[in-house]
């Protein structure tokens, strides 16, 4: 299967704008596992003194206009920055 077939495949099953917020995963897919883990150890150590107290999160019909099935420039903001972090922490993001 063809890199563009699989993202035609992946775009089937999801909605509209998920292929786009699944950049992260795309990055990840094929790394060498101690890469991975080294991503994962920088990840946890930043948020692991917070996980008790953490904010929950929004529900999606606070997250996405629910007419359109889009996300709000709230949550893409949420997005874009933790983009920048995986991406300052060494996640290397494909452009097709």
């Amino acid at each position: 299967m063809t890199k563009a077939e699989a993202l035609e495949e992946l775009k089937n099953c999801i909605i509209e704008v998920d292929p786009d917020m699944a950049e992260a995963a795309y990055a990840a897919a094929g790394m060498d596992t101690d890469e991975v883990n080294v991503l994962l150890d920088k990840l946890v150590a930043m948020y692991e003194k917070d996980y008790k107290t953490a904010p929950k999160g929004k529900p999606f019909d606070e997250c996405y206009d629910t007419t359109a099935i889009l996300p709000t420039d709230e949550y893409i903001a949420v997005y874009e920055e933790a983009k920048q972090i995986l991406g300052d922490l060494g996640l290397k993001f494909k452009t097709c």
